[in-house]
């Protein structure tokens, strides 16, 4: 069960960024909170936040209630995120899809989770398998001391045949310890990547 109920829709956009600009971008994030919060689009609403990688990117990851919902506030996301432009180095790459797997870790949520996000190309027809291995990561990943230290891990498909993994933990280092459980659990579908992982 996820902590944000299912079904839900989420949305991983990835936006490359201009170097030194992440103090500005944190400045503009409390009129951009309230900006989303007043659109009546983003009713459906459930979570959103961000992080920034050492390659100058900021990826930031929205829960919806549902599909529906999600594509309805793309209008008014594009409107209030406006304000980012300026520190843009590039267009946004969005990602999307229902979350079709989720396992919750033994940790409570904190203030700010180390997140990793894993895209994988897929083989086309492969969701089938994939969705069935990925139910067997739960016994590998329940006997792991890492479960101690993770809040989720979530997943989902998007329409171009890649699957988007998400995961949270308490702190960097436990993330870090928990990355050989990943590649172990990513092992059990392997034969139905079209490519290899990029890993955020």
């Amino acid at each position: 069960q996820s902590l944000f109920g299912d079904p839900v829709a989420s949305r991983i956009t990835i936006v490359p960024i201009k170097p030194k600009s992440q103090a500005a971008i944190l400045a503009t994030t409390a009129k951009t909170s309230a900006g989303l919060k007043a659109e009546p689009s983003m009713d459906g609403l459930i979570s959103v936040c961000a992080f920034f990688t050492d390659d100058n990117r900021m990826v930031a990851r929205s829960i919806f209630k549902d599909m529906e919902s999600l594509k309805g506030s793309a209008e008014a996301q594009a409107r209030v995120m406006g304000g980012f432009k300026e520190h843009m180095a590039g267009p946004p790459t969005p990602l999307m899809g229902n979350l079709f797997w989720t396992l919750k870790g033994n940790a409570a949520p904190v203030a700010q989770p180390a997140t990793r996000v894993t895209i994988v190309p897929l083989k086309p027809g492969s969701q089938e398998a994939v969705k069935g291995g990925l139910g067997k990561v739960d016994e590998i990943m329940k006997g792991s001391p890492v479960m101690g230290k993770m809040v989720e891990v979530g997943a989902f498909f998007t329409d171009d045949d890649k699957v988007v993994i998400r995961s949270a933990f308490v702190d960097t280092e436990s993330m870090e310890a928990g990355a050989e459980a990943a590649k172990k659990a990513l092992g059990i579908v392997k034969d139905s990547f079209a490519g290899p992982p990029e890993v955020i």
